[in-house]
């Protein structure tokens, strides 16, 4: 593919001429050092020759080529240019469009306040979520006593459902990743131990890993990603679709009989997965113990009430009804905010699992700070 040069010949009338040679495309100009050097000898063609004629017939010019042609000449544009009528299509759209300036944010201090702003906009952000879901905690302890009164009103049915599908139907994944978990502590744990007489220590790691910390973390974190979601993907669709408006039409409060039921399912079930999880943790650990060990499980098991304060078993338990009713708000409150397009829908539940999680965490964390003396 020729290369894009120019040259300047001196016409018989004593005119001079740049001819425009070779091809003028984004794929020959593409390098910026070839473009450098092409945009400065146009540039000094133009001062050297001011009143010079260009002819672009014997050039191949693509929109790029155009482009910097134009650009180029932008400070001595030729008086005259010849150039063939695919040519002037080019340039006719170039000066129809409209003018893009490139900003130099590097200097400016808008561009060093960018992470500033950022961090003031996130800041904002978060509190207003958590005011919303603060209103919404106030909203479904309000509706709870109320119904605590007039329990003849609760929908038992949607409960009950709720009931089934976030509790029953999670007790096989909790179960499966409580043992496998359990196992991996128990085994590190007595491979670690293997040379000491401390059977009483290895029993106390593991009890108190499991029901304080493993326990419920992982029951929380997994019913975030297989029913926080599940929540806000219903809720949004039932809003896309026009079913939240049409309950309002009804007389019915949809607060009540959408997000109520949900959220009490998740404070009655979360405790007992936290228990059904320290349930199967605790076994799959001592068990991997025992048998790095060379001892007895029954052994372990009856050292384990006596090394292991009960305390950490509630601890555990009501820490799981508090990561439960986070992950009921987070996910209704998220459900309601979905706007009436899919890609709203799918965002909204990925950050249903997100801030679910995330908040989970940062209770966690706060609550081993608070009471890092209980239990022990």
């Amino acid at each position: 593919m020729p290369e894009p040069w120019l040259t300047a010949e001196t016409l018989p009338n004593g005119h001079t001429e740049v001819r425009l040679q070779g091809t003028w495309t984004l794929q020959t100009l593409a390098d910026r050092k070839r473009l450098a050097d092409v945009k400065r000898e146009i540039s000094r063609f133009g001062s050297s020759h001011p009143k010079a004629t260009w002819n672009l017939e014997s050039a191949t010019l693509d929109h790029f080529g155009a482009l910097v042609l134009r650009r180029t000449w932008t400070r001595a544009r030729p008086t005259t240019v010849i150039r063939t009528p695919a040519q002037t299509s080019l340039f006719e759209r170039w000066e129809h469009t409209p003018p893009c300036p490139l900003q130099k944010t590097g200097d400016t201090l808008a561009f060093w306040l960018k992470p500033a702003r950022w961090v003031s906009e996130t800041v904002a952000q978060t509190l207003v979520t958590i005011g919303q879901l603060t209103l919404l905690l106030a909203l479904f302890l309000r509706q709870l006593l109320t119904s605590l009164i007039r329990p003849q009103h609760l929908p038992w049915a949607e409960i009950s459902r709720e009931i089934h599908e976030i509790g029953v139907k999670g007790l096989g994944i909790v179960a499966l990743v409580g043992s496998l978990i359990g196992i991996v502590i128990g085994y590190l744990a007595g491979l670690q131990l293997q040379g000491f007489a401390l059977r009483g220590f290895l029993v106390f790691i593991i009890g108190l890993a499991v029901l304080r910390e493993l326990g419920p973390m992982l029951a929380a974190i997994l019913v975030a990603g297989r029913s926080g979601s599940a929540i806000t993907a219903e809720l949004g669709v039932m809003k896309i679709r026009g079913e939240i408006d049409a309950l309002r039409a009804m007389g019915v409060d949809p607060t009540y009989r959408l997000l109520f039921p949900r959220l009490v399912a998740l404070v009655i079930v979360m405790p007992l997965l936290v228990a059904w999880s320290d349930c199967f943790g605790l076994a799959s650990g001592l068990g991997a113990a025992a048998l790095t060990l060379h001892t007895s499980f029954p052994a372990l098991v009856r050292t384990l009430p006596r090394i292991v304060p009960i305390v950490n078993l509630w601890f555990g338990v009501v820490k799981g009804l508090c990561f439960g009713l986070i992950i009921g708000l987070v996910a209704a409150h998220l459900g309601w905010e979905v706007r009436a397009d899919a890609g709203s829908l799918g965002q909204e539940t990925t950050r249903s699992v997100v801030l679910a999680i995330t908040l989970v965490i940062a209770l966690d964390a706060l609550a081993a700070i608070l009471f890092q003396h209980i239990g022990f």
